[in-house]
């Protein structure tokens, strides 16, 4: 899944609209914040404002996925 493909998203933050991905898509973008940042925490379950501010931070951060998304999604090879 692709959730950096819906900049659409990222357009509402901006313009002050709240956005409601999918819970799948929450999922995603979730698990790209923790690729960005391993602290980060982002508790978007049942806070709008926290999902807004996921969605805002991986889109403003997704130029630091560049190889640690590749890195992260490659199985390590077993031993």
């Amino acid at each position: 899944m692709d959730v950096l493909s819906q900049t659409f998203l990222y357009d509402r933050i901006l313009a002050g609209v709240d956005v409601h991905p999918s819970q799948p898509e929450l999922i995603e973008f979730e698990r790209l914040s923790k690729i960005i940042d391993p602290n980060s925490e982002f508790s978007f379950r049942g806070c709008q404002p926290c999902v807004n501010e996921l969605v805002r931070f991986v889109f403003e951060n997704k130029n630091k996925l560049d190889g640690k998304a590749k890195k992260a999604s490659k199985p390590e090879a077993a031993e």
